[in-house]
């Protein structure tokens, strides 16, 4: 399921991200990503409906709208460092700041 979260176009694993993972409302994602909030409910509903698909089969219509939260509850964290594995790396970004009068060198 984190495979296929990640795998969703930018906008809805966004969407679902911002929703399953870090908690927000579709008001705050919608402040968030400059969208209104019946917008944001939209992309939802669609980016679930392409998870229904890949994992019900025939239209998803075996899975209920409780049992595919469930699952995206569960793995969205683990779709999100899946995400952010993928990111490139810059080489030259330290990981601390330098200690107060050094060079920086």
């Amino acid at each position: 399921m984190a495979r296929a979260i990640a795998a969703l176009p930018r906008r809805e694993r966004d969407v679902l991200l911002l929703k399953y993972d870090q908690g927000y409302g579709n008001s705050e994602i919608g402040k968030l990503l400059g969208l209104r909030p019946d917008h944001i409910s939209q992309i939802a509903h669609r980016a679930k409906e392409h998870l229904r698909k890949k994992f019900g089969g025939n239209g998803g219509g075996g899975m209920t709208d409780q049992e595919l939260d469930r699952l995206l509850y569960a793995h969205a964290g683990a779709a999100r460092d899946l995400v952010l594995a993928q990111l490139p790396r810059r080489a030259s970004c330290p990981t601390s700041p330098p200690p107060p009068g050094s060079s920086g060198a």
